[in-house]
């Protein structure tokens, strides 16, 4: 199986990371549900809980918070966490009906959504030219710009807006096989320092060459959430290729930088 992880924390890595909020609601645990119903983990007190340690912690009738892309959609109870069985034991799902706009299900009496993401234009000069500047940093010459989405947001509760950007162009009719030269699916961060934007890669792919037998993903922007109850807000980051999907969520350091701190992921 396969993934956008080329920026990021392998899988078994997610276990080490830790952030602490500037306040705890409780020492509860706080269970994370995805789009589907995949339990993603949790957070307790100022942690992060993968999938496989928060599933032995949950006992079924959590209720969670359902949110979409931009608003709450009210609240359901799930059943305990269960394997999805083969090709995926590892991965745990709670029984949920999910609405069909629905991206993550929240454990919480807090707010997970204190602010709204802002969608802006694709076609402004200014981001184009930042991709631009990414596809060439990683080898892409004479670039290909196709910009999927744009949003504004303040992440970290300081007053200034964060944009993130997704992208992607596969030649393939059907863009599950064989990447051509100068395809590539990414996501990046924009983020205000001491007066000046700096930019990272959140996750992504890029292929300066032809490669073959090769299955690409395709990321995209799913949401952004306040899964601590602390006003900071995690980013959503959802994958797909012909055979998989999966759901990750980051934080966002102080540089710009992030981390993946829970994960949700199923395929062949």
């Amino acid at each position: 199986m396969t993934r956008c992880v080329c920026i990021g924390l392998a899988a078994s890595a997610v276990t080490a990371i830790y952030a602490r909020p500037q306040r705890d609601h409780s020492a509860a645990i706080h269970p994370i549900i995805d789009k589907d119903g995949e339990l993603l983990g949790a957070t307790r007190a100022g942690r992060w809980i993968p999938q496989d340690k928060a599933a032995h912690l949950l006992r079924g009738g959590e209720t969670y918070r359902l949110y979409s892309a931009s608003s709450s959609m009210g609240i359901v109870r799930g059943g305990k966490p269960v394997s999805m069985d083969a090709p995926c034991p590892d991965q745990m799902t709670v029984s949920v009906k999910m609405p069909e706009k629905a991206i993550v299900g929240v454990n919480g009496s807090w707010d997970a959504m204190p602010r709204k993401a802002r969608v802006e234009s694709a076609s402004q000069p200014v981001y184009r030219a930042a991709v631009k500047k990414v596809l060439e940093e990683n080898g892409i010459r004479n670039p290909d710009v196709r910009i999927d989405q744009i949003f504004r947001c303040d992440l970290d509760n300081d007053g200034a807006d964060e944009v993130l950007i997704s992208a992607h162009r596969y030649s393939a009719r059907d863009g599950n096989h064989d990447p051509h030269a100068g395809d590539y699916s990414f996501i990046m961060l924009r983020k205000l320092k001491a007066g000046r934007v700096t930019t990272s890669v959140v996750a992504g792919e890029f292929y300066p060459k032809h490669k073959t037998e090769v299955a690409p993903n395709t990321c995209r922007i799913d949401g952004f959430y306040d899964f601590m109850g602390d006003k900071k807000m995690q980013i959503v980051v959802g994958w797909q290729y012909y055979e998989g999907s999966g759901s990750d969520v980051y934080t966002v350091r102080g540089d710009g930088r992030t981390d993946v701190v829970l994960s949700s992921a199923c395929g062949a």
